[in-house]
Parts: C-alpha cells; structure tokens; sequence
C-alpha cells in the first residue's frame, strides 16, 4: 500500500528499489548519496507512476531526486533502513505537514540499540553523517549494551523515563514476562501514565530540542527496542513541524511492521489459550507498540494546553519564532531543481 502523505513512496526489491508516485505524471528520476542535491548525468529514469531500478550504489543510503514537467523538485528515499544487526532502524523524512511542506530528508534517524552493529554497518551509519547522536536509555541498559563510537557524533545519554522520585527507569523484558495476568494489566495501566508524562519536564526531548534548534543533523537517537522513549521523541519532532495527528500515529505504528517477528515470537511463547485477550495486547506492546499509549500521550498534551504551539513553548522553549525556524531549517516545499556541482 502506497502512502499518499508523501509525493514519492521508495521500497527496497531483491535487486534495488522502486519508486512510486501518489500522482500519475512526467518523471524524471535522479540519484544521489545526498538529500540535498544531485548532477545532472545521475539520471536514472523517466516514468510516469512507477519505476522499477536496479540499486545504483551498493552498500550506501541512495536518495531519488524527482523533477515534473513543472520543474518541480521532490526527494525520496526508503523509510526503512535495512540494517540487519539492528532493528527498527528508519527515519522521519518524506511526510507532508498541514500546510503541504514535506520534511526534509537525511536529517532525522531513530533506532533501537546499536551494540550489536558490525563494523561495517557502523561505517555505513556514520556515512549517513550522523553529526548528534542521542541514547534515551537508563544507565543501567547502557551498561549492559554500550553504543559503539560514531565518527563525529557528539554523544549524549540522557534517560527519557524517570521515575517519580527522579531516579532512571530501567526496562527488563525477562520480568515483565513472567508476570501474572493480573499483573501485567496493572503494569499495562501504569506503563500508559509513564506515557502520558513522557512528553513533559523531559531533559533528554528538551536537549533533543536544542540540537535541532542549533542545526547540529543529522541526529540519531534511539532507546533499547526503539520503539516507546524513541517513539515519543519521533512524534513530539513531527508534531512540532506540523505533520497531523494521523500521520505521526501510523509512523509510531511502523514498529509493528519492522519487529512483526518478534511480537509474533513472544505471542506464539507466552499467550496461553483462555487467558485474557489483553494479554495477547500486552504482549504486542511489549514486543512492538500500542496504539493506545501514544494516543494517551498526544491526548495529554490537548488536555493541559489549549494549542501545540503553547506546548512547545512552555515545555521546549519553542516560541512563534523559533517555532517558525524550526520549520523554515526542516521543511521544503517542493522547488526549482537544485543540481550539484
């Protein structure tokens, strides 16, 4: 299925990629190694809905440029990063905000832990020019799972869950499977108000922020599964620049597509027929993600401010103007081709 939020959608074949527009038109396809730019003797293609291509640069992040017969100049690449040693690996670029910009791309990267990366996917992934690099985790999980040194990565580890007395939370699959029905309801409850307060007086979003602010992209930033701490700090940059409500939920919901094997594996391993169906949600939560805990964190925000604006103000120091420039460095319309030298 084609997302019709972005212009262009780019998946990965055995072979190389295809690239399919939302609208039918004249395309000219060209690719690059850079979001930003490309030569003119880089093109691939001319198509009008969909393009099949062999991959033009193995082993490294291609990104398409694509002109209409307008001139119009639009820029995709895959969501999805295929790194095999880590999981849920993707970035937030392509998506079409409420006024009709698009996020750049190259900028904004998420993903679970990378201790288990191999050197040569560490070397691919600081091609990617990862200039921030943000560990969300406690440091009890960094300790057992420290990341490995990207190249000029400014690294910082700040715990994106804090406890009510103010101490890291540390998040230990093994026990939260051997609870009780009963017990993983109430942790289901408990875990949905950690959700509710993650998007306030939060030290590692507001860092987070700062980096953006000051143009230090692109940024990685991950937790262990990639999914809970990272998927609240993927949604508060989305809504920032103005993407809907609607597209950052099935952006969250993306990480039940990329770790699908490992939410079945815990099911098939620990749903009992005859429990509670909640269990088998539970479960999914656990292995993946719950609709239900982003919408309790999104539904907070509506509740204590009148408006995201005065969210981001109050809590991230993003007043109108800087608002405004987070938008104006993030966000391209879609412009006069733009051509390296």
């Amino acid at each position: 299925m084609i997302d019709f939020a972005t212009a262009f959608e780019t998946r990965k074949t055995e072979t190389g990629y295809t690239v399919t527009a939302a609208m039918p038109g004249q395309y000219s396809l060209f690719t690059s190694t850079s979001p930003d730019g490309f030569t003119p003797d880089a093109l691939a293609a001319e198509f009008t809905d969909l393009v099949e291509l062999d991959d033009p640069m193995p082993g490294r992040r291609c990104f398409f440029h694509v002109l209409d017969d307008c001139g119009r100049h639009y820029v995709t690449s895959l969501r999805i990063l295929p790194f095999e040693s880590v999981e849920n690996f993707r970035e937030l670029g392509g998506y079409r905000t409420e006024e009709g910009r698009f996020v750049r791309w190259g900028r904004f990267y998420r993903s679970a832990r990378l201790s288990h990366l191999t050197e040569a996917e560490t070397e691919q992934i600081a091609s990617l020019g990862i200039r921030t690099l943000l560990d969300l985790r406690s440091g009890g999980e960094i300790e057992q799972h420290p990341d490995p040194e990207l190249p000029d990565a400014d690294y910082r580890a700040i715990s994106a869950i804090l406890k009510m007395d103010g101490n890291e939370k540390d998040f230990d699959p093994a026990h939260l499977l051997t609870q009780t029905a009963e017990e993983m309801e109430q942790d289901e409850k408990d875990f949905m108000e950690i959700y509710r307060a993650m998007p306030f007086a939060n030290r590692a979003y507001q860092w987070m922020f700062d980096q953006l602010l000051s143009e230090k992209t692109p940024i990685l930033f991950h937790c262990t599964a990639g999914k809970d701490r990272t998927g609240i700090g993927a949604a508060l940059i989305l809504l920032a620049l103005g993407v809907p409500r609607k597209l950052i939920e099935e952006d969250y919901m993306l990480t039940n597509h990329c770790c699908r094997k490992n939410i079945d594996r815990l099911v098939d391993q620990y749903y009992r027929e005859g429990q509670p169906e909640f269990v088998k949600r539970y479960l999914t939560a656990i292995g993946g993600v719950g609709l239900y805990n982003l919408e309790a964190a999104l539904d907070e925000i509506e509740v204590r401010y009148p408006s995201k604006e005065a969210f981001f103000e109050c809590e991230y120091g993003l007043d109108a103007t800087k608002l405004a420039a987070l938008r104006a460095m993030y966000l391209e319309a879609p412009h006069p081709v733009k051509e390296s030298s």
